[in-house]
């Protein structure tokens, strides 16, 4: 059986969302980035022209989907994406919201509603197990056996034309 395992399971789903933000470093107040490019109620994915550390605290502005109000939220460098592999947008940091209390949370959440989620950018992780023997054998895309077709059932005879 094929099983495609994930790493981390999310708690929330990421939204292809792309709004302007403005994320600061609280250390040294460096801006580190001006563009979301994937939210949910828990984190978000910001492009970044400066170099950060993971853990570092940062201080986001962004603009969510719908009436156009800012919302602020204190949060944490979780991921570094350095734009090296192809299917990469450039370097991206993944950042952790913490401060959001609920009604903030919720708020984001019906915002999000009705957007799609992100289209994954790396290949599939297959697992292991399939590539050895105890795994089931690959199902063929071509049939092997002829079809027969019982005679009167279909007809190759041409459809009457209407006449006009």
């Amino acid at each position: 059986m094929l099983v495609i395992h994930s790493q981390k399971k999310r708690r929330a789903i990421r939204r292809a969302v792309f709004a302007p933000c403005v994320a600061v470093a609280t250390s040294g107040y460096r801006l580190i980035g001006h563009r979301v490019l994937d939210l949910s109620p828990r984190g978000m994915l910001v492009t970044c022209g400066t170099e950060v550390q993971i853990g570092d605290d940062v201080f986001v502005s962004f603009r969510p989907p719908g009436d156009g109000k800012w919302m602020n939220a204190k949060a944490e460098v979780s991921r570094i994406v350095l734009g090296s592999r192809p299917w990469d947008v450039g370097p991206c940091v993944g950042l952790v919201l913490k401060d959001l209390d609920y009604s903030e949370r919720g708020e984001l959440l019906t915002r999000l509603a009705g957007i799609p989620p992100t289209v994954p950018r790396r290949p599939l992780r297959l697992s292991a197990g399939m590539y050895t023997a105890q795994s089931s054998p690959a199902i063929p895309l071509v049939r092997r056996r002829p079809i027969t077709v019982p005679q009167g059932v279909w007809t190759a005879a041409p459809l009457a034309r209407a006449q006009y």
